[in-house]
């Protein structure tokens, strides 16, 4: 059984691999001629109208991401502000910040934006693992684009 089943495997490992000298194989550059006949527009394509778009996503992705870490720096700021300032009134960021009510306000107004800022985060994160995602895809598009072109004869 043993026996049998490796020559079963030895005339499948032949069968998939075929000659140079069969007319399945093509050596000749006409598949690379193809190849390179619809990789140079599609190069010039994606160069020319999909190129532009992503770098603008790409440069919105990263400036949402440092407002996103501002926001959140700021709701720090304030909150630790709305806590320490009535103990440490040498330190006064604000003097505006005279009442126990406007230090109270300053504590839920750095709750809001900590929170906001990390709401913000988040969704960044999910828009950048889709965008990543279909970016992927379209990569994927293109190269069976140009291995189609390439299968063809």
């Amino acid at each position: 059984m043993l026996e049998k089943n490796g020559k079963k495997l030895k005339k499948n490992l032949t069968q998939s691999v075929p000659d140079s000298d069969s007319p399945e194989v093509d050596t000749g550059m006409g598949g690379m001629a193809r190849a390179m006949l619809v990789t140079i527009p599609l190069a010039i394509f994606n160069i020319i109208l999909i190129l532009g778009p992503v770098a603008i996503i790409a440069g919105s992705i990263v400036i949402l991401a440092v407002t996103s870490i501002c926001v959140v720096l700021i709701g720090l700021t304030f909150f630790l502000m709305g806590i320490f300032q009535p103990f440490i009134p040498v330190i006064s960021f604000f003097p505006v910040l005279i009442s126990p009510a406007m230090h109270l306000a300053a504590v839920f107004a750095g709750i809001f934006l900590f929170s906001t800022g990390n709401l913000m985060a988040i969704g960044l994160y999910k828009l950048s693992r889709l965008l990543f995602k279909y970016s992927i895809e379209y990569i994927k598009l293109n190269y069976r684009i140009i291995t189609k072109s390439e299968d063809a004869k």
